[in-house]
């Protein structure tokens, strides 16, 4: 790659072959404009995470122009960089679970943390490491691509350029920046006869001798290592243990086998038991004050489901499909699931509250204003604000202003419609009710539709699925449901009570002209 030419066009080529989005191309003025990270041009949005240790993360994401353009060049770097064995995070196939592995059985296990990783990397070095195999980019090219995953930060009363965390070049660049780190740290650990890895900033070394101690030769080498490749180590996350104490790598448990943590199978498990004895509501409400009250945890209010799936597949990750602990709580998590979540015109509602009991389940305050517009109203869960959408009923007795009379009246509810989820009240309580046991041809289903509704509809065909009848696959796709259920509403709620101002929020037109 000798110009900066060819790279546009390589881009360009990359996201039309990958499936990016190829409406637009990436034009050579773009390019310039995005690669300097001095330009007026907003290239990076900026947020706070909480650590685990405490304090805030900053995370800087891209705007959706220099994405487009980042994706590709992170591919380039795929497709002629290859990690060491000892790396592995970021890297394909390699996982916590590996790392964990390679040193277990070990007597001696030393943890040690890189401080400020990301920030530690300058553009400057990026810029040169392009200039060298494998990469071997013209200066050209390595400026424009090393300032295209550069961002400009403020320390000291002076800027740097340093890799961002959250752009998805970071990750393999502070790969390809530490292999003449790692390729030392290998060195010395064969030299000592000693086992070393590392996880992103999480680096690992362990022995079967007495040989890493804090205050000996072979720690001082290691730090001095480290030192001179221009990273520092954070001192209040650096531990020596010892076989027959707890030994940990990277959030792993190393014993006579790689495991989780014993706090990590009881929130799994006591979720799951909230859930199983005491519904989807309270499960949910748990699972929300448990992440507003822990420090790194993700505040956004994701699904109950969602977050309960993401922990069986990292322990099933851990311990294998075929582990007993991981069965006992699919099994459960599966049976749980079967019972489906009430839908009324596309809308899944995941969890619904009484109006008076919510605020007191998720200790928040409920934020109105009632003007000749209106109804409008937030609430704060954890650290973020959430708005609050009304039916017109619902806003109509909350401009009543009784509270003690009108609002036991109300519900509250956390719903999802494809990927957009919304808190929703209104006045209609969800309910659900079994569908009318019968074996349907279309005409019959049609007919059902007419006179009974859309939801007996949907309802009565999905039962007819498993009596091998035709279907029409328009009805199935909208509720997706796996057991037949109808939806049953103290009152009707029609579309036109659901926010028109939600992104993705049109409901879909129904083809029946193949039926």
């Amino acid at each position: 790659m000798s110009s900066v030419q060819d790279l546009l066009e390589l881009i360009n080529e990359i996201r039309l072959t990958s499936g990016y989005d190829v409406h637009k191309e990436v034009d050579y003025r773009q390019l310039v404009l995005y690669c300097n990270p001095n330009s007026q041009v907003t290239r990076y949005r900026k947020f706070f995470i909480p650590k685990k240790s405490g304090g805030l993360r900053e995370i800087a994401s891209p705007m959706p122009k220099l994405r487009a353009m980042l994706w590709p060049v992170k591919e380039i770097f795929d497709s002629l960089y290859e990690p060491s064995s000892c790396v592995m995070g970021f890297t394909p196939c390699r996982s916590v679970v590996d790392n964990a592995k390679f040193h277990l059985g070990q007597n001696y296990v030393l943890n040690l943390d890189l401080k400020d990783f990301f920030p530690s990397i300058h553009q400057a070095r990026v810029w040169k490491r392009l200039q060298l195999p494998p990469f071997n980019f013209t200066q050209e090219v390595a400026n424009v691509v090393a300032g295209l995953c550069a961002i400009k930060i403020e320390e000291d009363g002076g800027k740097k350029y340093v890799l961002p965390q959250g752009a998805p070049t970071s990750p393999i660049l502070t790969n390809i920046i530490c292999e003449k780190l790692d390729r030392r740290l290998s060195a010395l650990a064969a030299k000592h006869n000693l086992r070393y890895s590392r996880y992103a900033d999480d680096m690992t070394f362990s022995s079967m001798r007495s040989v890493l101690s804090l205050k000996g030769e072979v720690f001082s080498e290691i730090v001095k290592t480290i030192e001179e490749q221009g990273f520092s180590i954070n001192p209040k996350k650096t531990r020596l243990q010892r076989r027959g104490d707890r030994q940990e790598v990277t959030g792993l448990v190393l014993s006579n086998k790689v495991n989780t943590t014993r706090q990590y199978i009881r929130e799994l498990d006591l979720i799951l038991y909230v859930w199983e004895k005491f519904g989807y509501e309270k499960a949910f409400a748990r699972l929300v004050s448990e992440r507003a009250n822990t420090p790194g945890k993700n505040k956004r209010n994701i699904p109950l489901e969602s977050a309960i799936r993401g922990k069986l597949n990292y322990l099933k990750m851990v311990k294998g499909e075929k582990d007993k602990v991981y069965i006992r709580y699919a099994t459960l998590f599966n049976s749980l699931m079967a019972k489906q979540r009430p839908q009324v015109e596309g809308v899944v509602y995941l969890a619904t509250y009484k109006y008076k009991d919510f605020q007191q389940l998720f200790n928040t305050e409920i934020k109105t204003h009632v003007d000749e517009k209106g109804v409008s109203a937030f609430f704060i869960l954890g650290e973020t604000k959430r708005n609050l959408h009304f039916t017109k009923r619902a806003a109509g007795i909350l401009k009543k202003g009784d509270e003690s009379i009108h609002f036991p009246k109300l519900h509250i509810s956390l719903c999802k419609r494809g990927t957009v989820l919304f808190w929703f009240c209104h006045a209609d309580e969800i309910k659900l009710e079994k569908p009318i046991e019968l074996t349907l041809s279309v005409k019959t289903l049609l007919e059902i539709w007419e006179k009974k509704g859309i939801d007996y509809a949907m309802a009565a065909e999905i039962k007819a699925e498993h009596k091998n009848e035709k279907k029409d696959d328009a009805l199935v796709s909208i509720l997706e449901l796996s057991s037949p259920i109808r939806i049953h509403l103290d009152s009707d709620i029609d579309r036109n009570d659901f926010p028109s101002d939600l992104p993705d929020f049109m409901l879909p037109d129904i083809d029946l002209s193949n039926v």
